[in-house]
């Protein structure tokens, strides 16, 4: 879809580029009064950027500001947090699928206390994250 407006434009600034030159008058003009609405336009752009950086220096927009900071902060807190807890939980998914290979292959050092108590952890584990979520 990108492209395509992409291709749209570059074929409406070559037509416009080609009636300005190549043009009967009334497409000379038209391309002209086009050029001149669209130079205006960039200058008002401009303008209004210009406009809305000095109220942001002025503090107009330092409330948001401040409260999309502090979302965002939440949200790195958050992540670190729970980032915590998943790289755990992960740790202990290792733990428990090697020990339940060791039963499956009937290792003498499968140890039925230690898979038990990594089951254990991983409820306890989850069962925290999902209180914390809620």
């Amino acid at each position: 879809m990108g492209k395509l407006v992409s291709y749209a434009i570059v074929l409406i600034i070559g037509i416009l580029i080609y009636n300005n030159f190549f043009g009967s008058e009334t497409e000379k003009q038209q391309s002209k009064e086009v050029f001149q609405k669209t130079k205006d336009l960039g200058l008002e752009i401009r303008d209004l950027i210009k406009q809305e950086r000095a109220n942001y220096d002025d503090g107009k927009y330092s409330k948001i500001v401040n409260k999309v900071k502090t979302l965002i902060g939440k949200s790195d807190e958050l992540n670190s947090k729970y980032s915590k807890k998943l790289d755990e939980i992960d740790e202990i998914q290792e733990e428990l699928g090697a020990e339940q290979r060791k039963k499956a292959r009937n290792s003498s050092s499968y140890n039925e206390k230690t898979e038990e108590e990594l089951k254990r952890q991983l409820e306890d584990l989850l069962n925290e994250l999902s209180n914390n979520l809620k």
